[in-house]
């Protein structure tokens, strides 16, 4: 009966050792055959990805498992006549076609649909090397239409090729509820408008709301796929990639081919409103809200995106701490929350290694802070005098030469260099939204601020350009451009030789010449409004200029 007894367990124990072998080897297997690619319905020569589970794609599982299976691909050379294609393999880029051939050389390409209101789209892509091929993204394809695409090739050696492709994207959405043809009200200006592509972003909702990409006829030429949150603008890095917030509390950087290559959690802290690139430190300058706390859009953090590490540098509590203490707190946040949005700032750039600049629109104020890594200081105040009565940081404000009216409510405040101004001298530029508005401070009248605007209603926003003089603790205005008002969330940019503005609850963007006269505005239906709109070329990383 023992011997028995032992058998048993003996077989029991071999059972068991097979089936966690089986289990491993079928883990393994499932592992390495995540993804596989299949003739896509688009067209028959295009691939697309398909899995063997559910699997959220923004997984690192995910996009390794189709980095790998591509890189495989790549070990076979294909020629610019029968090339390799895939269509948005990463599932980052709902409309991106990504080619791959061994030949290099200039590669232009036209994208034409069968459709009046949408005129042809061209432009020139940039090769990555990668296995014994060079890759490229083609971006520019239109959902809901069959997309002819006509490539040209010049190669190294002087030969000039020719392809057409044709890919029908009629059962192809996009995962917004966005307009594809835009309005457009043509302006007075001769001028043309700058290349690039015009970055909605936020439209509609804070979460959840992808990027969508306009070119200058307001046609929608691409759309960048986000988790649960929206992107408050894209930073382009040395590598030829480009980062932005997917969710509130993490950011990504993708590669032009469409793979997140790196994600980057933030810990304790959600980001809001604005983040900066600090290109001589490699980090990250995020506006942030910590998370459970009692406030919120009072803080900046720093992410070092070689470590991944973050630090709370800024906390605006310390830095102003008569205006933390005076403010009275509303049953509800313009969020809905429970939390003291006490300050709420809005943008953030540097003026140089250890100095940023922040907008509150809670205080109508322009705010720069040095040495923020180490003993953040207030150096000076940029706002009408009245926000700072009874207190002691009315002696930190400077001195406002002229009389124009302060700006109220601003967003998107820029540190402009100019190397022909004297040492101490600089430009800030803004979106200046005239609005009236300050719901922790209910005993506040905006007299000094003449025809400010409410929530609803105003005459005007401006584009504001002021002059900086640390050297006399002043500023003057020096150029101003009357646009459609929005009380909030909004931006200006100036974008090569052109101005760009974003007048969010009036649904619409705009460019400008460089003297304020307007070349073209696009008009968008939203039930809210867009967040912000800047505008890219996207040189060096899906094209060449």
């Amino acid at each position: 009966m023992k011997k028995k007894v032992i058998i048993i367990c003996i077989v029991l124990l071999c059972i068991l050792i097979l089936g966690v072998i089986g289990f491993l080897l079928y883990r393994n297997y499932m592992k390495n055959n995540l993804v596989s690619f299949k003739q896509s319905n688009i067209n028959s020569e295009v691939y697309s990805v398909i899995t063997n589970k559910k699997v959220k794609h923004f997984n690192d599982e995910y996009q390794d498992a189709v980095d790998k299976k591509i890189n495989k691909v790549m070990n076979k050379s294909y020629s610019f006549e029968s090339p390799f294609m895939i269509f948005n393999p990463y599932d980052t880029n709902t409309t991106a076609l990504n080619i791959y051939f061994s030949e290099k050389g200039d590669l232009n390409y036209t994208i034409s649909v069968s459709d009046d209101n949408i005129p042809n789209y061209t432009n020139k892509l940039k090769q990555y090397k990668i296995g014994k091929n060079y890759g490229s993204s083609i971006i520019g394809l239109v959902a809901g239409y069959e997309n002819n695409i006509k490539l040209t090739l010049t190669t190294d050696a002087g030969k000039t090729l020719e392809k057409n492709i044709l890919v029908d994207l009629t059962n192809v959405k996009y995962e917004g509820e966005v307009a594809t043809v835009l309005d457009i009200e043509e302006g007075e200006s001769i001028n043309e408008l700058e290349d690039g592509l015009y970055a909605v972003l936020g439209h509609d909702k804070n979460y959840n709301a992808d990027i969508y990409l306009y070119d200058n006829n307001g046609i929608l030429r691409s759309e960048l796929n986000l988790e649960d949150y929206r992107a408050d603008r894209i930073i382009f890095t040395d590598d030829n990639s480009i980062i932005y917030s997917s969710k509130e509390d993490e950011l990504i950087k993708v590669d032009a081919l469409g793979k997140i290559k790196e994600k980057y959690n933030l810990d304790n802290y959600a980001m809001h409103h604005d983040y900066v690139y600090d290109n001589n430190n490699n980090n990250l300058i995020i506006l942030a809200s910590e998370k459970n706390s009692d406030t919120i859009e009072d803080m900046v953090i720093s992410l070092d995106l070689n470590t991944k590490k973050v630090t709370e540098i800024v906390d605006m509590k310390d830095l102003l701490p008569e205006m933390y203490e005076k403010a009275f707190h509303p049953e509800k946040n313009s969020y809905g929350g429970n939390e003291l949005d006490w300050v709420h700032l809005n943008s953030v750039d540097l003026i140089d290694d250890d100095s940023i600049v922040v907008s509150s629109r809670e205080l109508s104020s322009v705010i720069k802070i040095s040495n923020i890594f180490d003993e953040p200081t207030i150096d000076y105040i940029l706002s009408d005098p009245s926000m700072y009565e009874d207190t002691t940081y009315i002696d930190l404000l400077y001195n406002k030469e002229g009389g124009f009216t302060s700006n109220a409510g601003q967003h998107s405040v820029v540190y402009e260099e100019d190397k022909t101004l004297n040492d101490g001298e600089y430009y800030l530029y803004m979106y200046n939204n005239n609005y009236g508005s300050s719901p922790t401070l209910p005993d506040f009248k905006f007299e000094n601020y003449p025809n400010v605007g409410n929530y609803e209603d105003g005459e005007a926003s401006y584009y504001y350009k002021y002059l900086v003089d640390e050297n006399n603790n002043t500023y003057k205005l020096v150029d101003s451009i009357d646009v459609d008002y929005s009380s909030i969330v909004s931006s200006s940019q100036e974008y090569k030789n052109n101005i760009i503005t974003s007048s969010g609850l009036s649904h619409l963007y705009a460019e400008y010449d460089k003297n304020g006269i307007l070349i073209r505005k696009f008009k968008y239906t939203s039930k809210k409004f867009a967040y912000r709109v800047f505008k890219y070329d996207f040189v060096d990383f899906w094209f060449n200029s």
